[in-house]
């Protein structure tokens, strides 16, 4: 017990070391189990990370960790906005507003990932360029196909090439749910366009160090994955970096900014634009009393 307990202090240790060295202020479990794994504190295995997960909500019950660092994005709630007058809603829009950068850009990029509970690292990084993302939840609900579906070809109606970057596992499930993915697209809703797998990819674990996970046998499409892939590695995309991801969302996307003068035009519009509506909440409650006054 003694030992066991040692080993339990050592890990929890790692796990507010993890959280601390991490550029990350908000992680799934997912996340920081693939960071220990990738410092060499725990197996990459499923009963390790089942009682990795245990030992997480433990620590958090003790307060050791803050409930505000993990996230499960597959859970959330629901408010209606609302606003304390008129004033909080005009500020709210001055700082949301943005324009539209890719009025005269040629091919649409669209990020689509695997993963939900790596949504925020997604939509951080193509926020930046107001680009796409869709979250397909591993085998995707008819809905949710036909959603991108329609994104794609209401583009194409614009006259717009559409390219798709592709963010999931390296497993023999992970590849299939990207296959079936661009077949459903073709089958059911006529819709073949550019599309490219960003991550994971087979170089990534010799490029990262990344550690495998081992096959499961009773996976139906296991064994045409060690037929295609001899060396028998797998892992899921958690496993790459929040930051190895962004640099590749940002990379997808920033290939097809190639009307860069449309681009910083479009830019600097947007900046006075924004600053307009500043102007107008600054003097908006002097406005309403001279209105008032006048009336």
């Amino acid at each position: 017990m003694r030992g066991r307990s040692k080993r339990i202090e050592r890990l929890r240790a790692n796990v507010l070391r993890a959280l601390a060295e991490s550029e990350e202020k908000v992680l799934s479990t997912s996340q920081v189990f693939y960071l220990l794994v990738s410092a060499g504190a725990l197996a990459n295995a499923k009963n390790v990370r089942r009682n990795f997960a245990r030992l997480l909500v433990m620590m958090r019950r003790e307060g050791l960790v803050p409930y505000s660092r993990i996230v499960d994005r597959t859970r959330g709630m629901h408010l209606r906005a609302s606003w304390g007058g008129v004033v909080d809603i005009m500020e709210a829009a001055a700082i949301q507003y943005r324009r539209n950068l890719w009025i005269d850009q040629p091919t649409i990029p669209i990020i689509v990932c695997e993963k939900q509970a790596l949504e925020g690292v997604m939509e951080s990084a193509a926020d930046v360029y107001g680009a796409r993302v869709f979250i397909i939840r591993g085998y995707d609900s008819e809905a949710n196909v036909s959603l991108l579906a329609d994104e794609i070809q209401d583009l194409r109606n614009e006259g717009r090439d559409v390219a798709i970057y592709y963010f999931g596992d390296w497993d023999p499930s992970g590849l299939n749910i990207e296959a079936s993915h661009r077949e459903r697209l073709r089958r059911d809703f006529g819709i073949v366009c550019q599309w490219k797998r960003a991550a994971l990819l087979a170089e990534d674990f010799d490029r990262f160090g990344l550690i495998p996970v081992p096959v499961k046998r009773g996976d139906p499409r296991a064994k045409r994955f060690l037929i295609q892939f001899a060396d028998g590695r797998a892992a899921e995309l958690d496993s790459l970096k929040p930051a190895e991801l962004r640099r590749r969302v940002a990379e997808c996307i920033e290939r097809h900014i190639t009307d860069r003068k449309s681009w910083e035009a479009l830019e600097r519009v947007e900046a006075a634009e924004r600053a307009s509506l500043d102007l107008v909440v600054k003097n908006w409650d002097a406005a309403v009393a001279g209105a008032k006054a006048a009336g």
